[in-house]
């Protein structure tokens, strides 16, 4: 008790000795921006993208699990044929086995991780410190990338939306933060995906709009890279709909013409 008690006391002297303590913690960890920094130029913004795309390309998510790993697996398509494999596992549809929970835990968890991040972007573009022409595109890419995450959760953990709409879908997250989220039914949940699309959907058309406007005025050696963003914007869009629309049907693509 009396050793105890000398610890607390030495460090009770300690940290009072610190001149300057508040500094002292007020120093940013490496690798770590403050909000109001990070989102303070469009740079920054990119940035926050890279961040998404760059945690979606793990082999967690998109690098592997969701493509030629754990989603191949179920669909019967790849797969390791060694015994004591969790593929071997996965493609039985084991689902209570401790391995294959472990997959679909990691999944989930960090498929919701990506969608909190698009919700930051999403957050801070409600209200920049700056303006540009840019933010409405790069909101209309966070829209469709949080329909797309969604769609990709709805299909492997729900039910089949003909067969059944009205049975528990998934929860649609719109903030970042560590609340709870509501969970939709499966017709819900699609409900919840079309809005962020049809958002999406105004916001490109829009800058399609703007781009094929000012074309003339910037000359073709300025508005060459604009077209080609806006282009892989267009097609990010049909790659994220639950419901693809046809070349030439797409936002914008009446001003555009049709994209491929």
């Amino acid at each position: 008790m009396k050793k105890t008690a000398l610890y607390i006391a030495f460090g009770a002297l300690s940290l009072a000795a610190l001149p300057s303590c508040n500094k002292f913690l007020d120093v940013q960890p490496k690798g770590t921006l403050l909000q109001e920094v990070q989102f303070s130029s469009l740079q920054g913004y990119y940035d926050a993208f890279y961040g998404v795309y760059g945690t979606m390309a793990k082999s967690d998510l998109y690098g592997q699990r969701m493509t030629n790993g754990f989603v191949d697996e179920l669909a019967q398509m790849f797969g390791s044929t060694a015994a004591t494999s969790t593929s071997v596992k996965t493609r039985a549809y084991n689902y209570t086995d401790v391995s294959v929970k472990s997959e679909i835990y990691s999944l989930w968890l960090g498929q919701y991780q990506v969608i909190s991040y698009v919700n930051n972007i999403l957050a801070n573009l409600k209200s920049p410190s700056f303006s540009s022409s840019h933010l409405s595109q790069l909101k209309g890419e966070a829209l469709g990338l949080r329909a797309f995450l969604h769609f990709d959760l709805v299909r492997l953990f729900a039910e089949d939306y003909q067969r059944g709409k009205d049975s528990r879908g998934i929860p649609y997250s719109y903030d970042f933060n560590l609340k709870n989220r509501t969970v939709y039914t499966v017709a819900g949940t699609y409900e919840n995906i079309l809005k962020d699309l049809d958002e999406a959907r105004k916001l490109i058309t829009a800058l399609a709009g703007l781009v094929t406007a000012a074309a003339p005025e910037i000359g073709s050696q300025h508005a060459a890279p604009l077209r080609d963003g806006l282009r892989t914007l267009q097609l990010a869009f049909r790659e994220a709909s639950p419901f693809p629309d046809e070349p030439g049907k797409g936002p914008g693509e009446k001003l555009t013409g049709p994209v491929y």
